[in-house]
C-alpha cells in the first residue's frame, strides 16, 4: 500500500492506494493514529484503495475510537465500490462518515 498525505486547515488528508489488508494494516495504523490531531480533522482519501480486509476495518474502527478520545473529526472520502460494499456489509459505514471527495470531507468536517 502507498500512503501519502496533504495538509488541510486544521488537519491532514491521508491518501491510500492499493490494498488495505493484513500485510499493510500494521503499517497504516500508527500513521493514522499519529495523524489524528487534537480537536482537528483527519480524512482518509480512498480514491485509489481497491481492497479492504477485516484487518483494514479494524484500523478504521481504532481510528474512530481515537478520534473520539482526541475530540477530532474523522471521515472517509472517495470510497470505491468494492470498499464501500465491505463497509456497508459490516456496518462500518454507519460509524464513519463518508464524502464524495477529500475536499468535501475537509469542508464538512473542518
Amino acid at each position: 500500500m502507498e500512503i501519502t498525505h496533504s495538509p488541510i486547515p486544521g488537519g491532514v488528508v491521508l491518501h491510500l492506494a492499493g490494498r488495505l489488508d493484513q500485510d499493510s494494516a500494521p503499517a497504516l495504523e500508527p500513521r493514522v493514529l499519529a495523524a489524528l490531531p487534537e480537536n482537528g480533522v483527519l480524512v482518509l482519501d480512498l480514491a485509489k484503495l481497491r481492497y479492504c480486509s477485516s484487518a483494514g476495518l479494524r484500523v478504521l474502527l481504532v481510528a474512530v475510537k481515537q478520534a473520539a478520545t482526541n475530540r477530532a473529526r474523522f471521515g472517509l472520502a472517495a470510497v470505491q465500490p468494492a470498499v464501500a460494499e465491505v463497509l456497508e456489509s459490516t456496518g462500518v459505514d454507519k460509524v464513519v462518515p463518508s464524502f464524495a471527495s477529500a475536499a468535501q470531507a475537509a469542508a464538512a468536517l473542518g
